[in-house]
């Protein structure tokens, strides 16, 4: 019973720590998407694809692992470009500047 409530404990952190961290468009956070994106991958790997609750008449939920890659996917790509733009410069020239 402990592994299984340890499980859910770890499930229900993950999603929570994704869930807080999904505004990272919104914020322009580079980091907030890159923890977003830890937080993801490590959603997948602990989300079973589906669970059964009893038995073949009782009810069952399916997880789309797929989907959670597309936004690990999307944040990577977010951190792509965004990090690309921070290594832009600006060079002025003061020769002709007035007092």
């Amino acid at each position: 019973m402990a592994s299984t409530s340890t499980q859910i404990e770890n499930l229900s952190a993950a999603i929570e720590s994704a869930w807080e961290l999904s505004d990272f468009e919104e914020t322009g956070s580079v980091t907030r998407a890159i923890a977003f994106r830890t937080a993801v991958r490590r959603l997948i790997l602990i989300t079973p694809r589906d669970i059964q609750k009893g038995g073949p008449a009782g009810e069952r939920v399916a997880m789309d692992l797929a989907a959670l890659a597309k936004l690990a996917d999307d944040a990577k790509e977010f951190i792509r470009a965004a990090s690309s733009n921070t290594n832009q410069f600006a060079h002025v020239d003061l020769t002709y500047f007035r007092e």
